[in-house]
């Protein structure tokens, strides 16, 4: 599962599929392990032909399990989050789907399979490391200001608004420093993934 900030909306990135007893309806993209591979290198691999990212933040969410998830077979889904600050970088779907695009988290269209469980699963443990992690630095720019931080990236609305970030005195996604800093100095996000245990720079 794909995730960006793009007009202060989160949005995710879906596949329409080509084939199969869902063929036609949207899902997250994904396919099966190869023998010998491990989960993280085949979500890596995945995410690289379906979308074209070679590097960006990746994280195991949760298995999917409910023998009647998939009507043809048991399958077991072992689904991961990605997250980057650029939906640009996306550069179309893999040949094996029909098309690709991004949705606004509150209006996605009717997803195949168990896949509306997934994005449900995927916000809640997204909204949860907001709270005590900077996991957010993988939706920002590499250099921003404190004002259009302030602006268009403050807050995860609670609510019926949920996936809308809002702006307002209340903010409260991470913390960019210790001390303050000129509204109109840049600031320079790391190149590397921050340790998703660590608050402050």
């Amino acid at each position: 599962m794909l995730f960006a900030v793009r007009e202060r909306q989160l949005k995710t990135y879906l596949v329409q599929l080509a084939r199969g007893p869902a063929r036609g309806k949207w899902a997250f993209p994904g396919g099966l392990v190869h023998r010998g591979e491990l989960l993280d290198d085949a979500a890596r691999r995945e995410l690289r032909t379906s979308t074209g990212l070679a590097q960006c933040y990746l994280e195991q969410l949760f298995s999917f399990g409910d023998p009647s998830r998939d009507p043809d077979a048991h399958v077991v889904s072992v689904a991961y989050m990605a997250l980057i600050a650029d939906p640009g970088r996306v550069s179309g779907p893999s040949p094996k789907y029909a098309a690709g695009g991004w949705f606004e988290l509150l209006k996605l269209p009717p997803l195949a399979y168990d896949h509306a469980l997934m994005a449900a699963y995927a916000l809640r443990r997204l909204k949860s490391k907001l709270e005590y992690s900077n996991i957010a630095y993988t939706l920002l720019p590499r250099m921003f200001t404190l004002r259009s931080w302030r602006s268009s990236m403050l807050e995860f609305s609670t609510g019926p608004s949920i996936g809308v970030i809002s702006g307002g005195e209340s903010w409260r996604w991470i913390c960019c420093a210790r001390s303050a800093r000129p509204a109109a100095a840049p600031i320079v996000r790391p190149r590397s993934t921050p340790s998703p245990g660590r608050l402050s720079r």
